[in-house]
């Protein structure tokens, strides 16, 4: 029996994963899960998107919904890691404020990151996003996010 060549295999699973990358609809991480069920987040669904562009080695847009008075809402905010790791962070609140910024940090820690410090604030009526970037030469970059109410007047 031939051996099957392993770069066509890798071009054809990574082939695959691009044309499911559109899909990933509803997977909770873990890191979401948890925070949930510790907290009763009365959350109604978590959208979860892969994209890519050739300037990025990954991005992902999330969209989080939840029941307030009755009413959905959604809290959404996009991800986008360069080449270089520089991470992006875009949030997107419900009253549409925009807000930026980059850091370069490890991948995988600052989505976790961002999944847990937004749910674990869910409850808060007005969203207003604060970040806390703490960098030294010895460690990666630390990226501290939460959502505190807004001042309303």
């Amino acid at each position: 029996m031939a051996k099957k060549d392993p770069s066509e295999e890798r071009k054809r699973r990574s082939e695959r994963k691009g044309q499911l990358g559109h899909q990933m609809e509803d997977r909770v991480p873990g890191v979401v899960r948890k925070a949930i069920t510790e907290q009763r987040i009365d959350l109604l669904r978590i959208i979860r998107h892969r994209k890519g562009s050739p300037e990025h080695k990954a991005g992902f847009d999330y969209t989080i919904f939840r029941l307030l008075n009755g009413q959905e809402q959604k809290l959404s905010f996009g991800i986008t890691i360069s080449k270089e790791n520089l991470i992006r962070i875009q949030w997107c609140h419900p009253d549409t404020i925009q807000f930026f910024f980059s850091v370069k940090c490890s991948d995988i820690w600052i989505e976790k990151k961002i999944i847990s410090l937004t749910t674990r604030n869910w409850y808060s009526r007005f969203w207003e996003p604060v970040i806390s970037v703490n960098d030294t030469e010895t460690e990666p970059a630390q990226v501290s996010m939460w959502l505190l109410p807004s001042v309303v007047s």
